[in-house]
């Protein structure tokens, strides 16, 4: 730059203390510029957004381009992240403004910071799989709560789409989401759908029928070999075998899940060697098979360690060794899911690494898989059965008791009817725990 009469001033000066005159200009004078857009916009004059780091960003490029504006990215940001916004931009629907989005499990105090940034005054919470909408929270949802608390627990679920009109209901049906991702068939697909459900349904009750046929045939049907399950000794054994089996489970979940927790704690170590360590002993009891962890306490602890254990410790050990094992990756995984930001928030406010996992991260981890854990209770449920191995009384191990002494005793096979019955015992527990899943589920979202 040339100043004029070639004089050199002693001090720095400013935009407003100059006027500069270019060189060279083939615009004989300014009122000959053309300043207005070719984008339909209307505009006069161009907008240009500063190339200031504070002003200039991604979401000022978005917003000044549908409206024919231009903005500069700063000349000191990293060429990547310039690469990275330039395709944003460029990516963004020409009309429609991009709406600020949180996920579920995300809090109050993320969203909060988001919410400004557009002018919406709210933001959409979208399914972390399929980026739907699942509901709305703006500033006076995440404002009056707790900033650790999760958007699923405030936001709005009666969202005004665009989404075409349900199809009336079938059959005075109440419509549901479902209609709307498939043509309601008409009075042929109906009539094809009808035959198809029937022909079905009888061939199910012909294998049914069937099943039972031969049943009766065998002699499972007959009478005397059910009613021995109404004796007043049988019904005894059994009660006794369901209350020793559910006491084995509970000792079994009790010592399992704190365990399990501590063993994804210490996963999670700073230090590297006790995160071999601890991941090495998981990932062994996962792969390990729980029988031949039982066979092992059945036949080499006493001769290792002069220990004996009773029935019970043979086979609640490995329960817990194993059960534990896989309650520390799920609680893993539970912690890993929660967002960055929490444990960022704790440390900002001063919080140790303890104090992050045992006040912040711990509570909401377990939150979230607690219906997870019910279903790992199931799990342990189940493996009570191997009680049989070391002659815990269990079910397993009360119907082998049970078709013994029916066989020696009566002379009466009820080998099929024992083990139908221990497996109905078995599905009404399975099922009320599964019911308190999905209840816990539903109390969660």
């Amino acid at each position: 730059m040339e100043f004029l009469n070639g004089l050199m001033p002693t001090f720095d000066l400013t935009y407003d203390d100059v006027f500069m005159v270019p060189s060279r200009s083939g615009v004989g004078s300014r009122t000959d510029v053309d300043l207005a857009t070719d984008d339909a916009t209307g505009t006069t004059i161009p907008l240009i957004v500063a190339n200031m780091t504070a002003v200039a960003g991604k979401r000022m490029a978005e917003t000044v381009a549908r409206r024919g504006g231009l903005a500069i990215i700063p000349q000191d940001i990293p060429v990547d992240v310039v690469i990275d916004t330039v395709e944003r931009v460029k990516a963004c629907h020409r009309v429609y403004d991009t709406p600020v989005t949180v996920k579920p499990h995300h809090t109050c105090g993320y969203a909060l910071g988001l919410i400004p940034k557009r002018s919406h005054g709210a933001a959409v919470v979208v399914d972390p799989d399929t980026g739907a909408p699942m509901g709305l929270v703006d500033t006076d949802d995440v404002t009056d709560v707790d900033r650790f608390t999760q958007v699923r627990e405030v936001m709005s679920t009666e969202l005004l789409t665009t989404r075409p009109v349900p199809r009336p209901a079938r059959r005075g049906r109440k419509a549901t989401d479902a209609d709307l991702l498939f043509d309601v068939p008409g009075p042929v697909g109906r009539r094809r759908l009808d035959v198809l459900s029937a022909v079905a349904i009888l061939v199910i009750a012909a294998l049914v029928a069937l099943l039972l046929l031969k049943a009766r045939q065998v002699g499972v049907l007959d009478y005397p070999r059910w009613r021995y399950f109404l004796g007043a000794s049988t019904v005894t054994v059994l009660g006794k075998a369901l209350r020793d089996t559910l006491l084995a489970a509970l000792i079994a979940a009790v010592l399992s899940f704190p365990l399990g927790v501590l063993l994804g704690v210490v996963r999670m170590s700073a230090s590297r060697v006790v995160r071999a360590v601890v991941g090495t002993w998981i990932d062994a009891m996962r792969a390990v098979p729980m029988l031949l962890l039982v066979y092992f306490f059945l036949l080499a602890f006493r001769p290792l360690t002069g220990v004996t254990l009773s029935a019970l410790w043979l086979l609640v050990i490995p329960i817990v060794m194993c059960s534990s094992a896989t309650t520390a990756e799920v609680f893993r995984s539970g912690v890993l899911s929660l967002p960055a930001g929490q444990r960022e928030a704790a440390q900002a406010l001063g919080l140790s690494a303890g104090q992050t996992m045992r006040l912040v991260l711990a509570p909401q981890a377990l939150r979230l898989m607690l219906p997870t854990l019910i279903t790992q209770l199931v799990t342990i449920l189940k493996d009570t059965s191997l009680g049989y191995v070391v002659a815990y009384n269990d079910l397993t191990y009360a119907g082998r008791v049970i078709e013994s002494f029916a066989q020696s005793r009566y002379n009466l096979n009820v080998f099929i009817q024992t083990y139908i019955v221990i497996a109905l015992l078995y599905l009404l527990v399975n099922w009320a725990l599964g019911a308190l899943a999905r209840w816990l589920e539903a109390r969660t979202r």
